[in-house]
């Protein structure tokens, strides 16, 4: 199976919520089974600009296993950001997309990813551009399928409330797909 990797951006009115959701499309060939497995989420409501997130779950260790992490800070009035790409277990981590925040509500949310064979926990370090009130993450593991991406889709801009509430991800027969927003 190929990967497809989505990035979507949702924001409510009244709050802001991370989601996470994993897409896997059937049909035959490709050589195996592709499994997208949600883990889990944590998230820190203290302010900061670095946060770290110790022995998270990142499920069971497999070969090839892909592990997919969705950042997401809001800082009241701000435009937060990453400064640096988050880290595993000391490693940088690959982006994937982005959206910065901007506006009275200062939420932004990214996804990244990084290829870990081993363990079943590990230690994720954020670092925010400014001070946020609420920064959190949501943790996927990828296994069976070709880790590199073919597309993706996106629904990025500057102002988080011009931004439509809504992207096309086309998840073809054989492929799977991660989406966040």
């Amino acid at each position: 199976m190929s990967f497809l990797q989505g990035w979507a951006w949702h924001h409510s009115v009244g709050g802001s919520a991370a989601r996470g959701g994993a897409v896997a499309a059937g049909g035959g060939g490709g050589g195996g089974a592709a499994a997208i497995n949600y883990v889990g989420r944590n998230s820190s409501g203290t302010n900061g600009t670095s946060f770290t997130f110790n022995a998270e779950p990142i499920g069971d260790a497999a070969t090839g296993r892909l592990i997919v992490l969705c950042v997401f800070g809001s800082a009241s009035g701000g435009s937060p950001d990453i400064t640096t790409v988050p880290t595993i277990n000391g490693n940088n981590m690959t982006v994937v997309a982005k959206q910065s925040g901007a506006g009275a509500t200062g939420i932004m949310a990214a996804m990244y990813k990084f290829p870990l064979d081993t363990g079943t926990t590990a230690n994720f370090v954020l670092t925010f551009t400014e001070t946020v009130g609420r920064a959190g993450i949501v943790v996927f593991n990828i296994t069976g399928a070709n880790t590199t991406e073919t597309d993706t889709a996106d629904n990025t801009g500057t102002n988080v409330a011009t931004l439509a509430t809504s992207s096309t991800l086309t998840v073809p027969t054989d492929w799977v797909g991660v989406v966040f927003g």
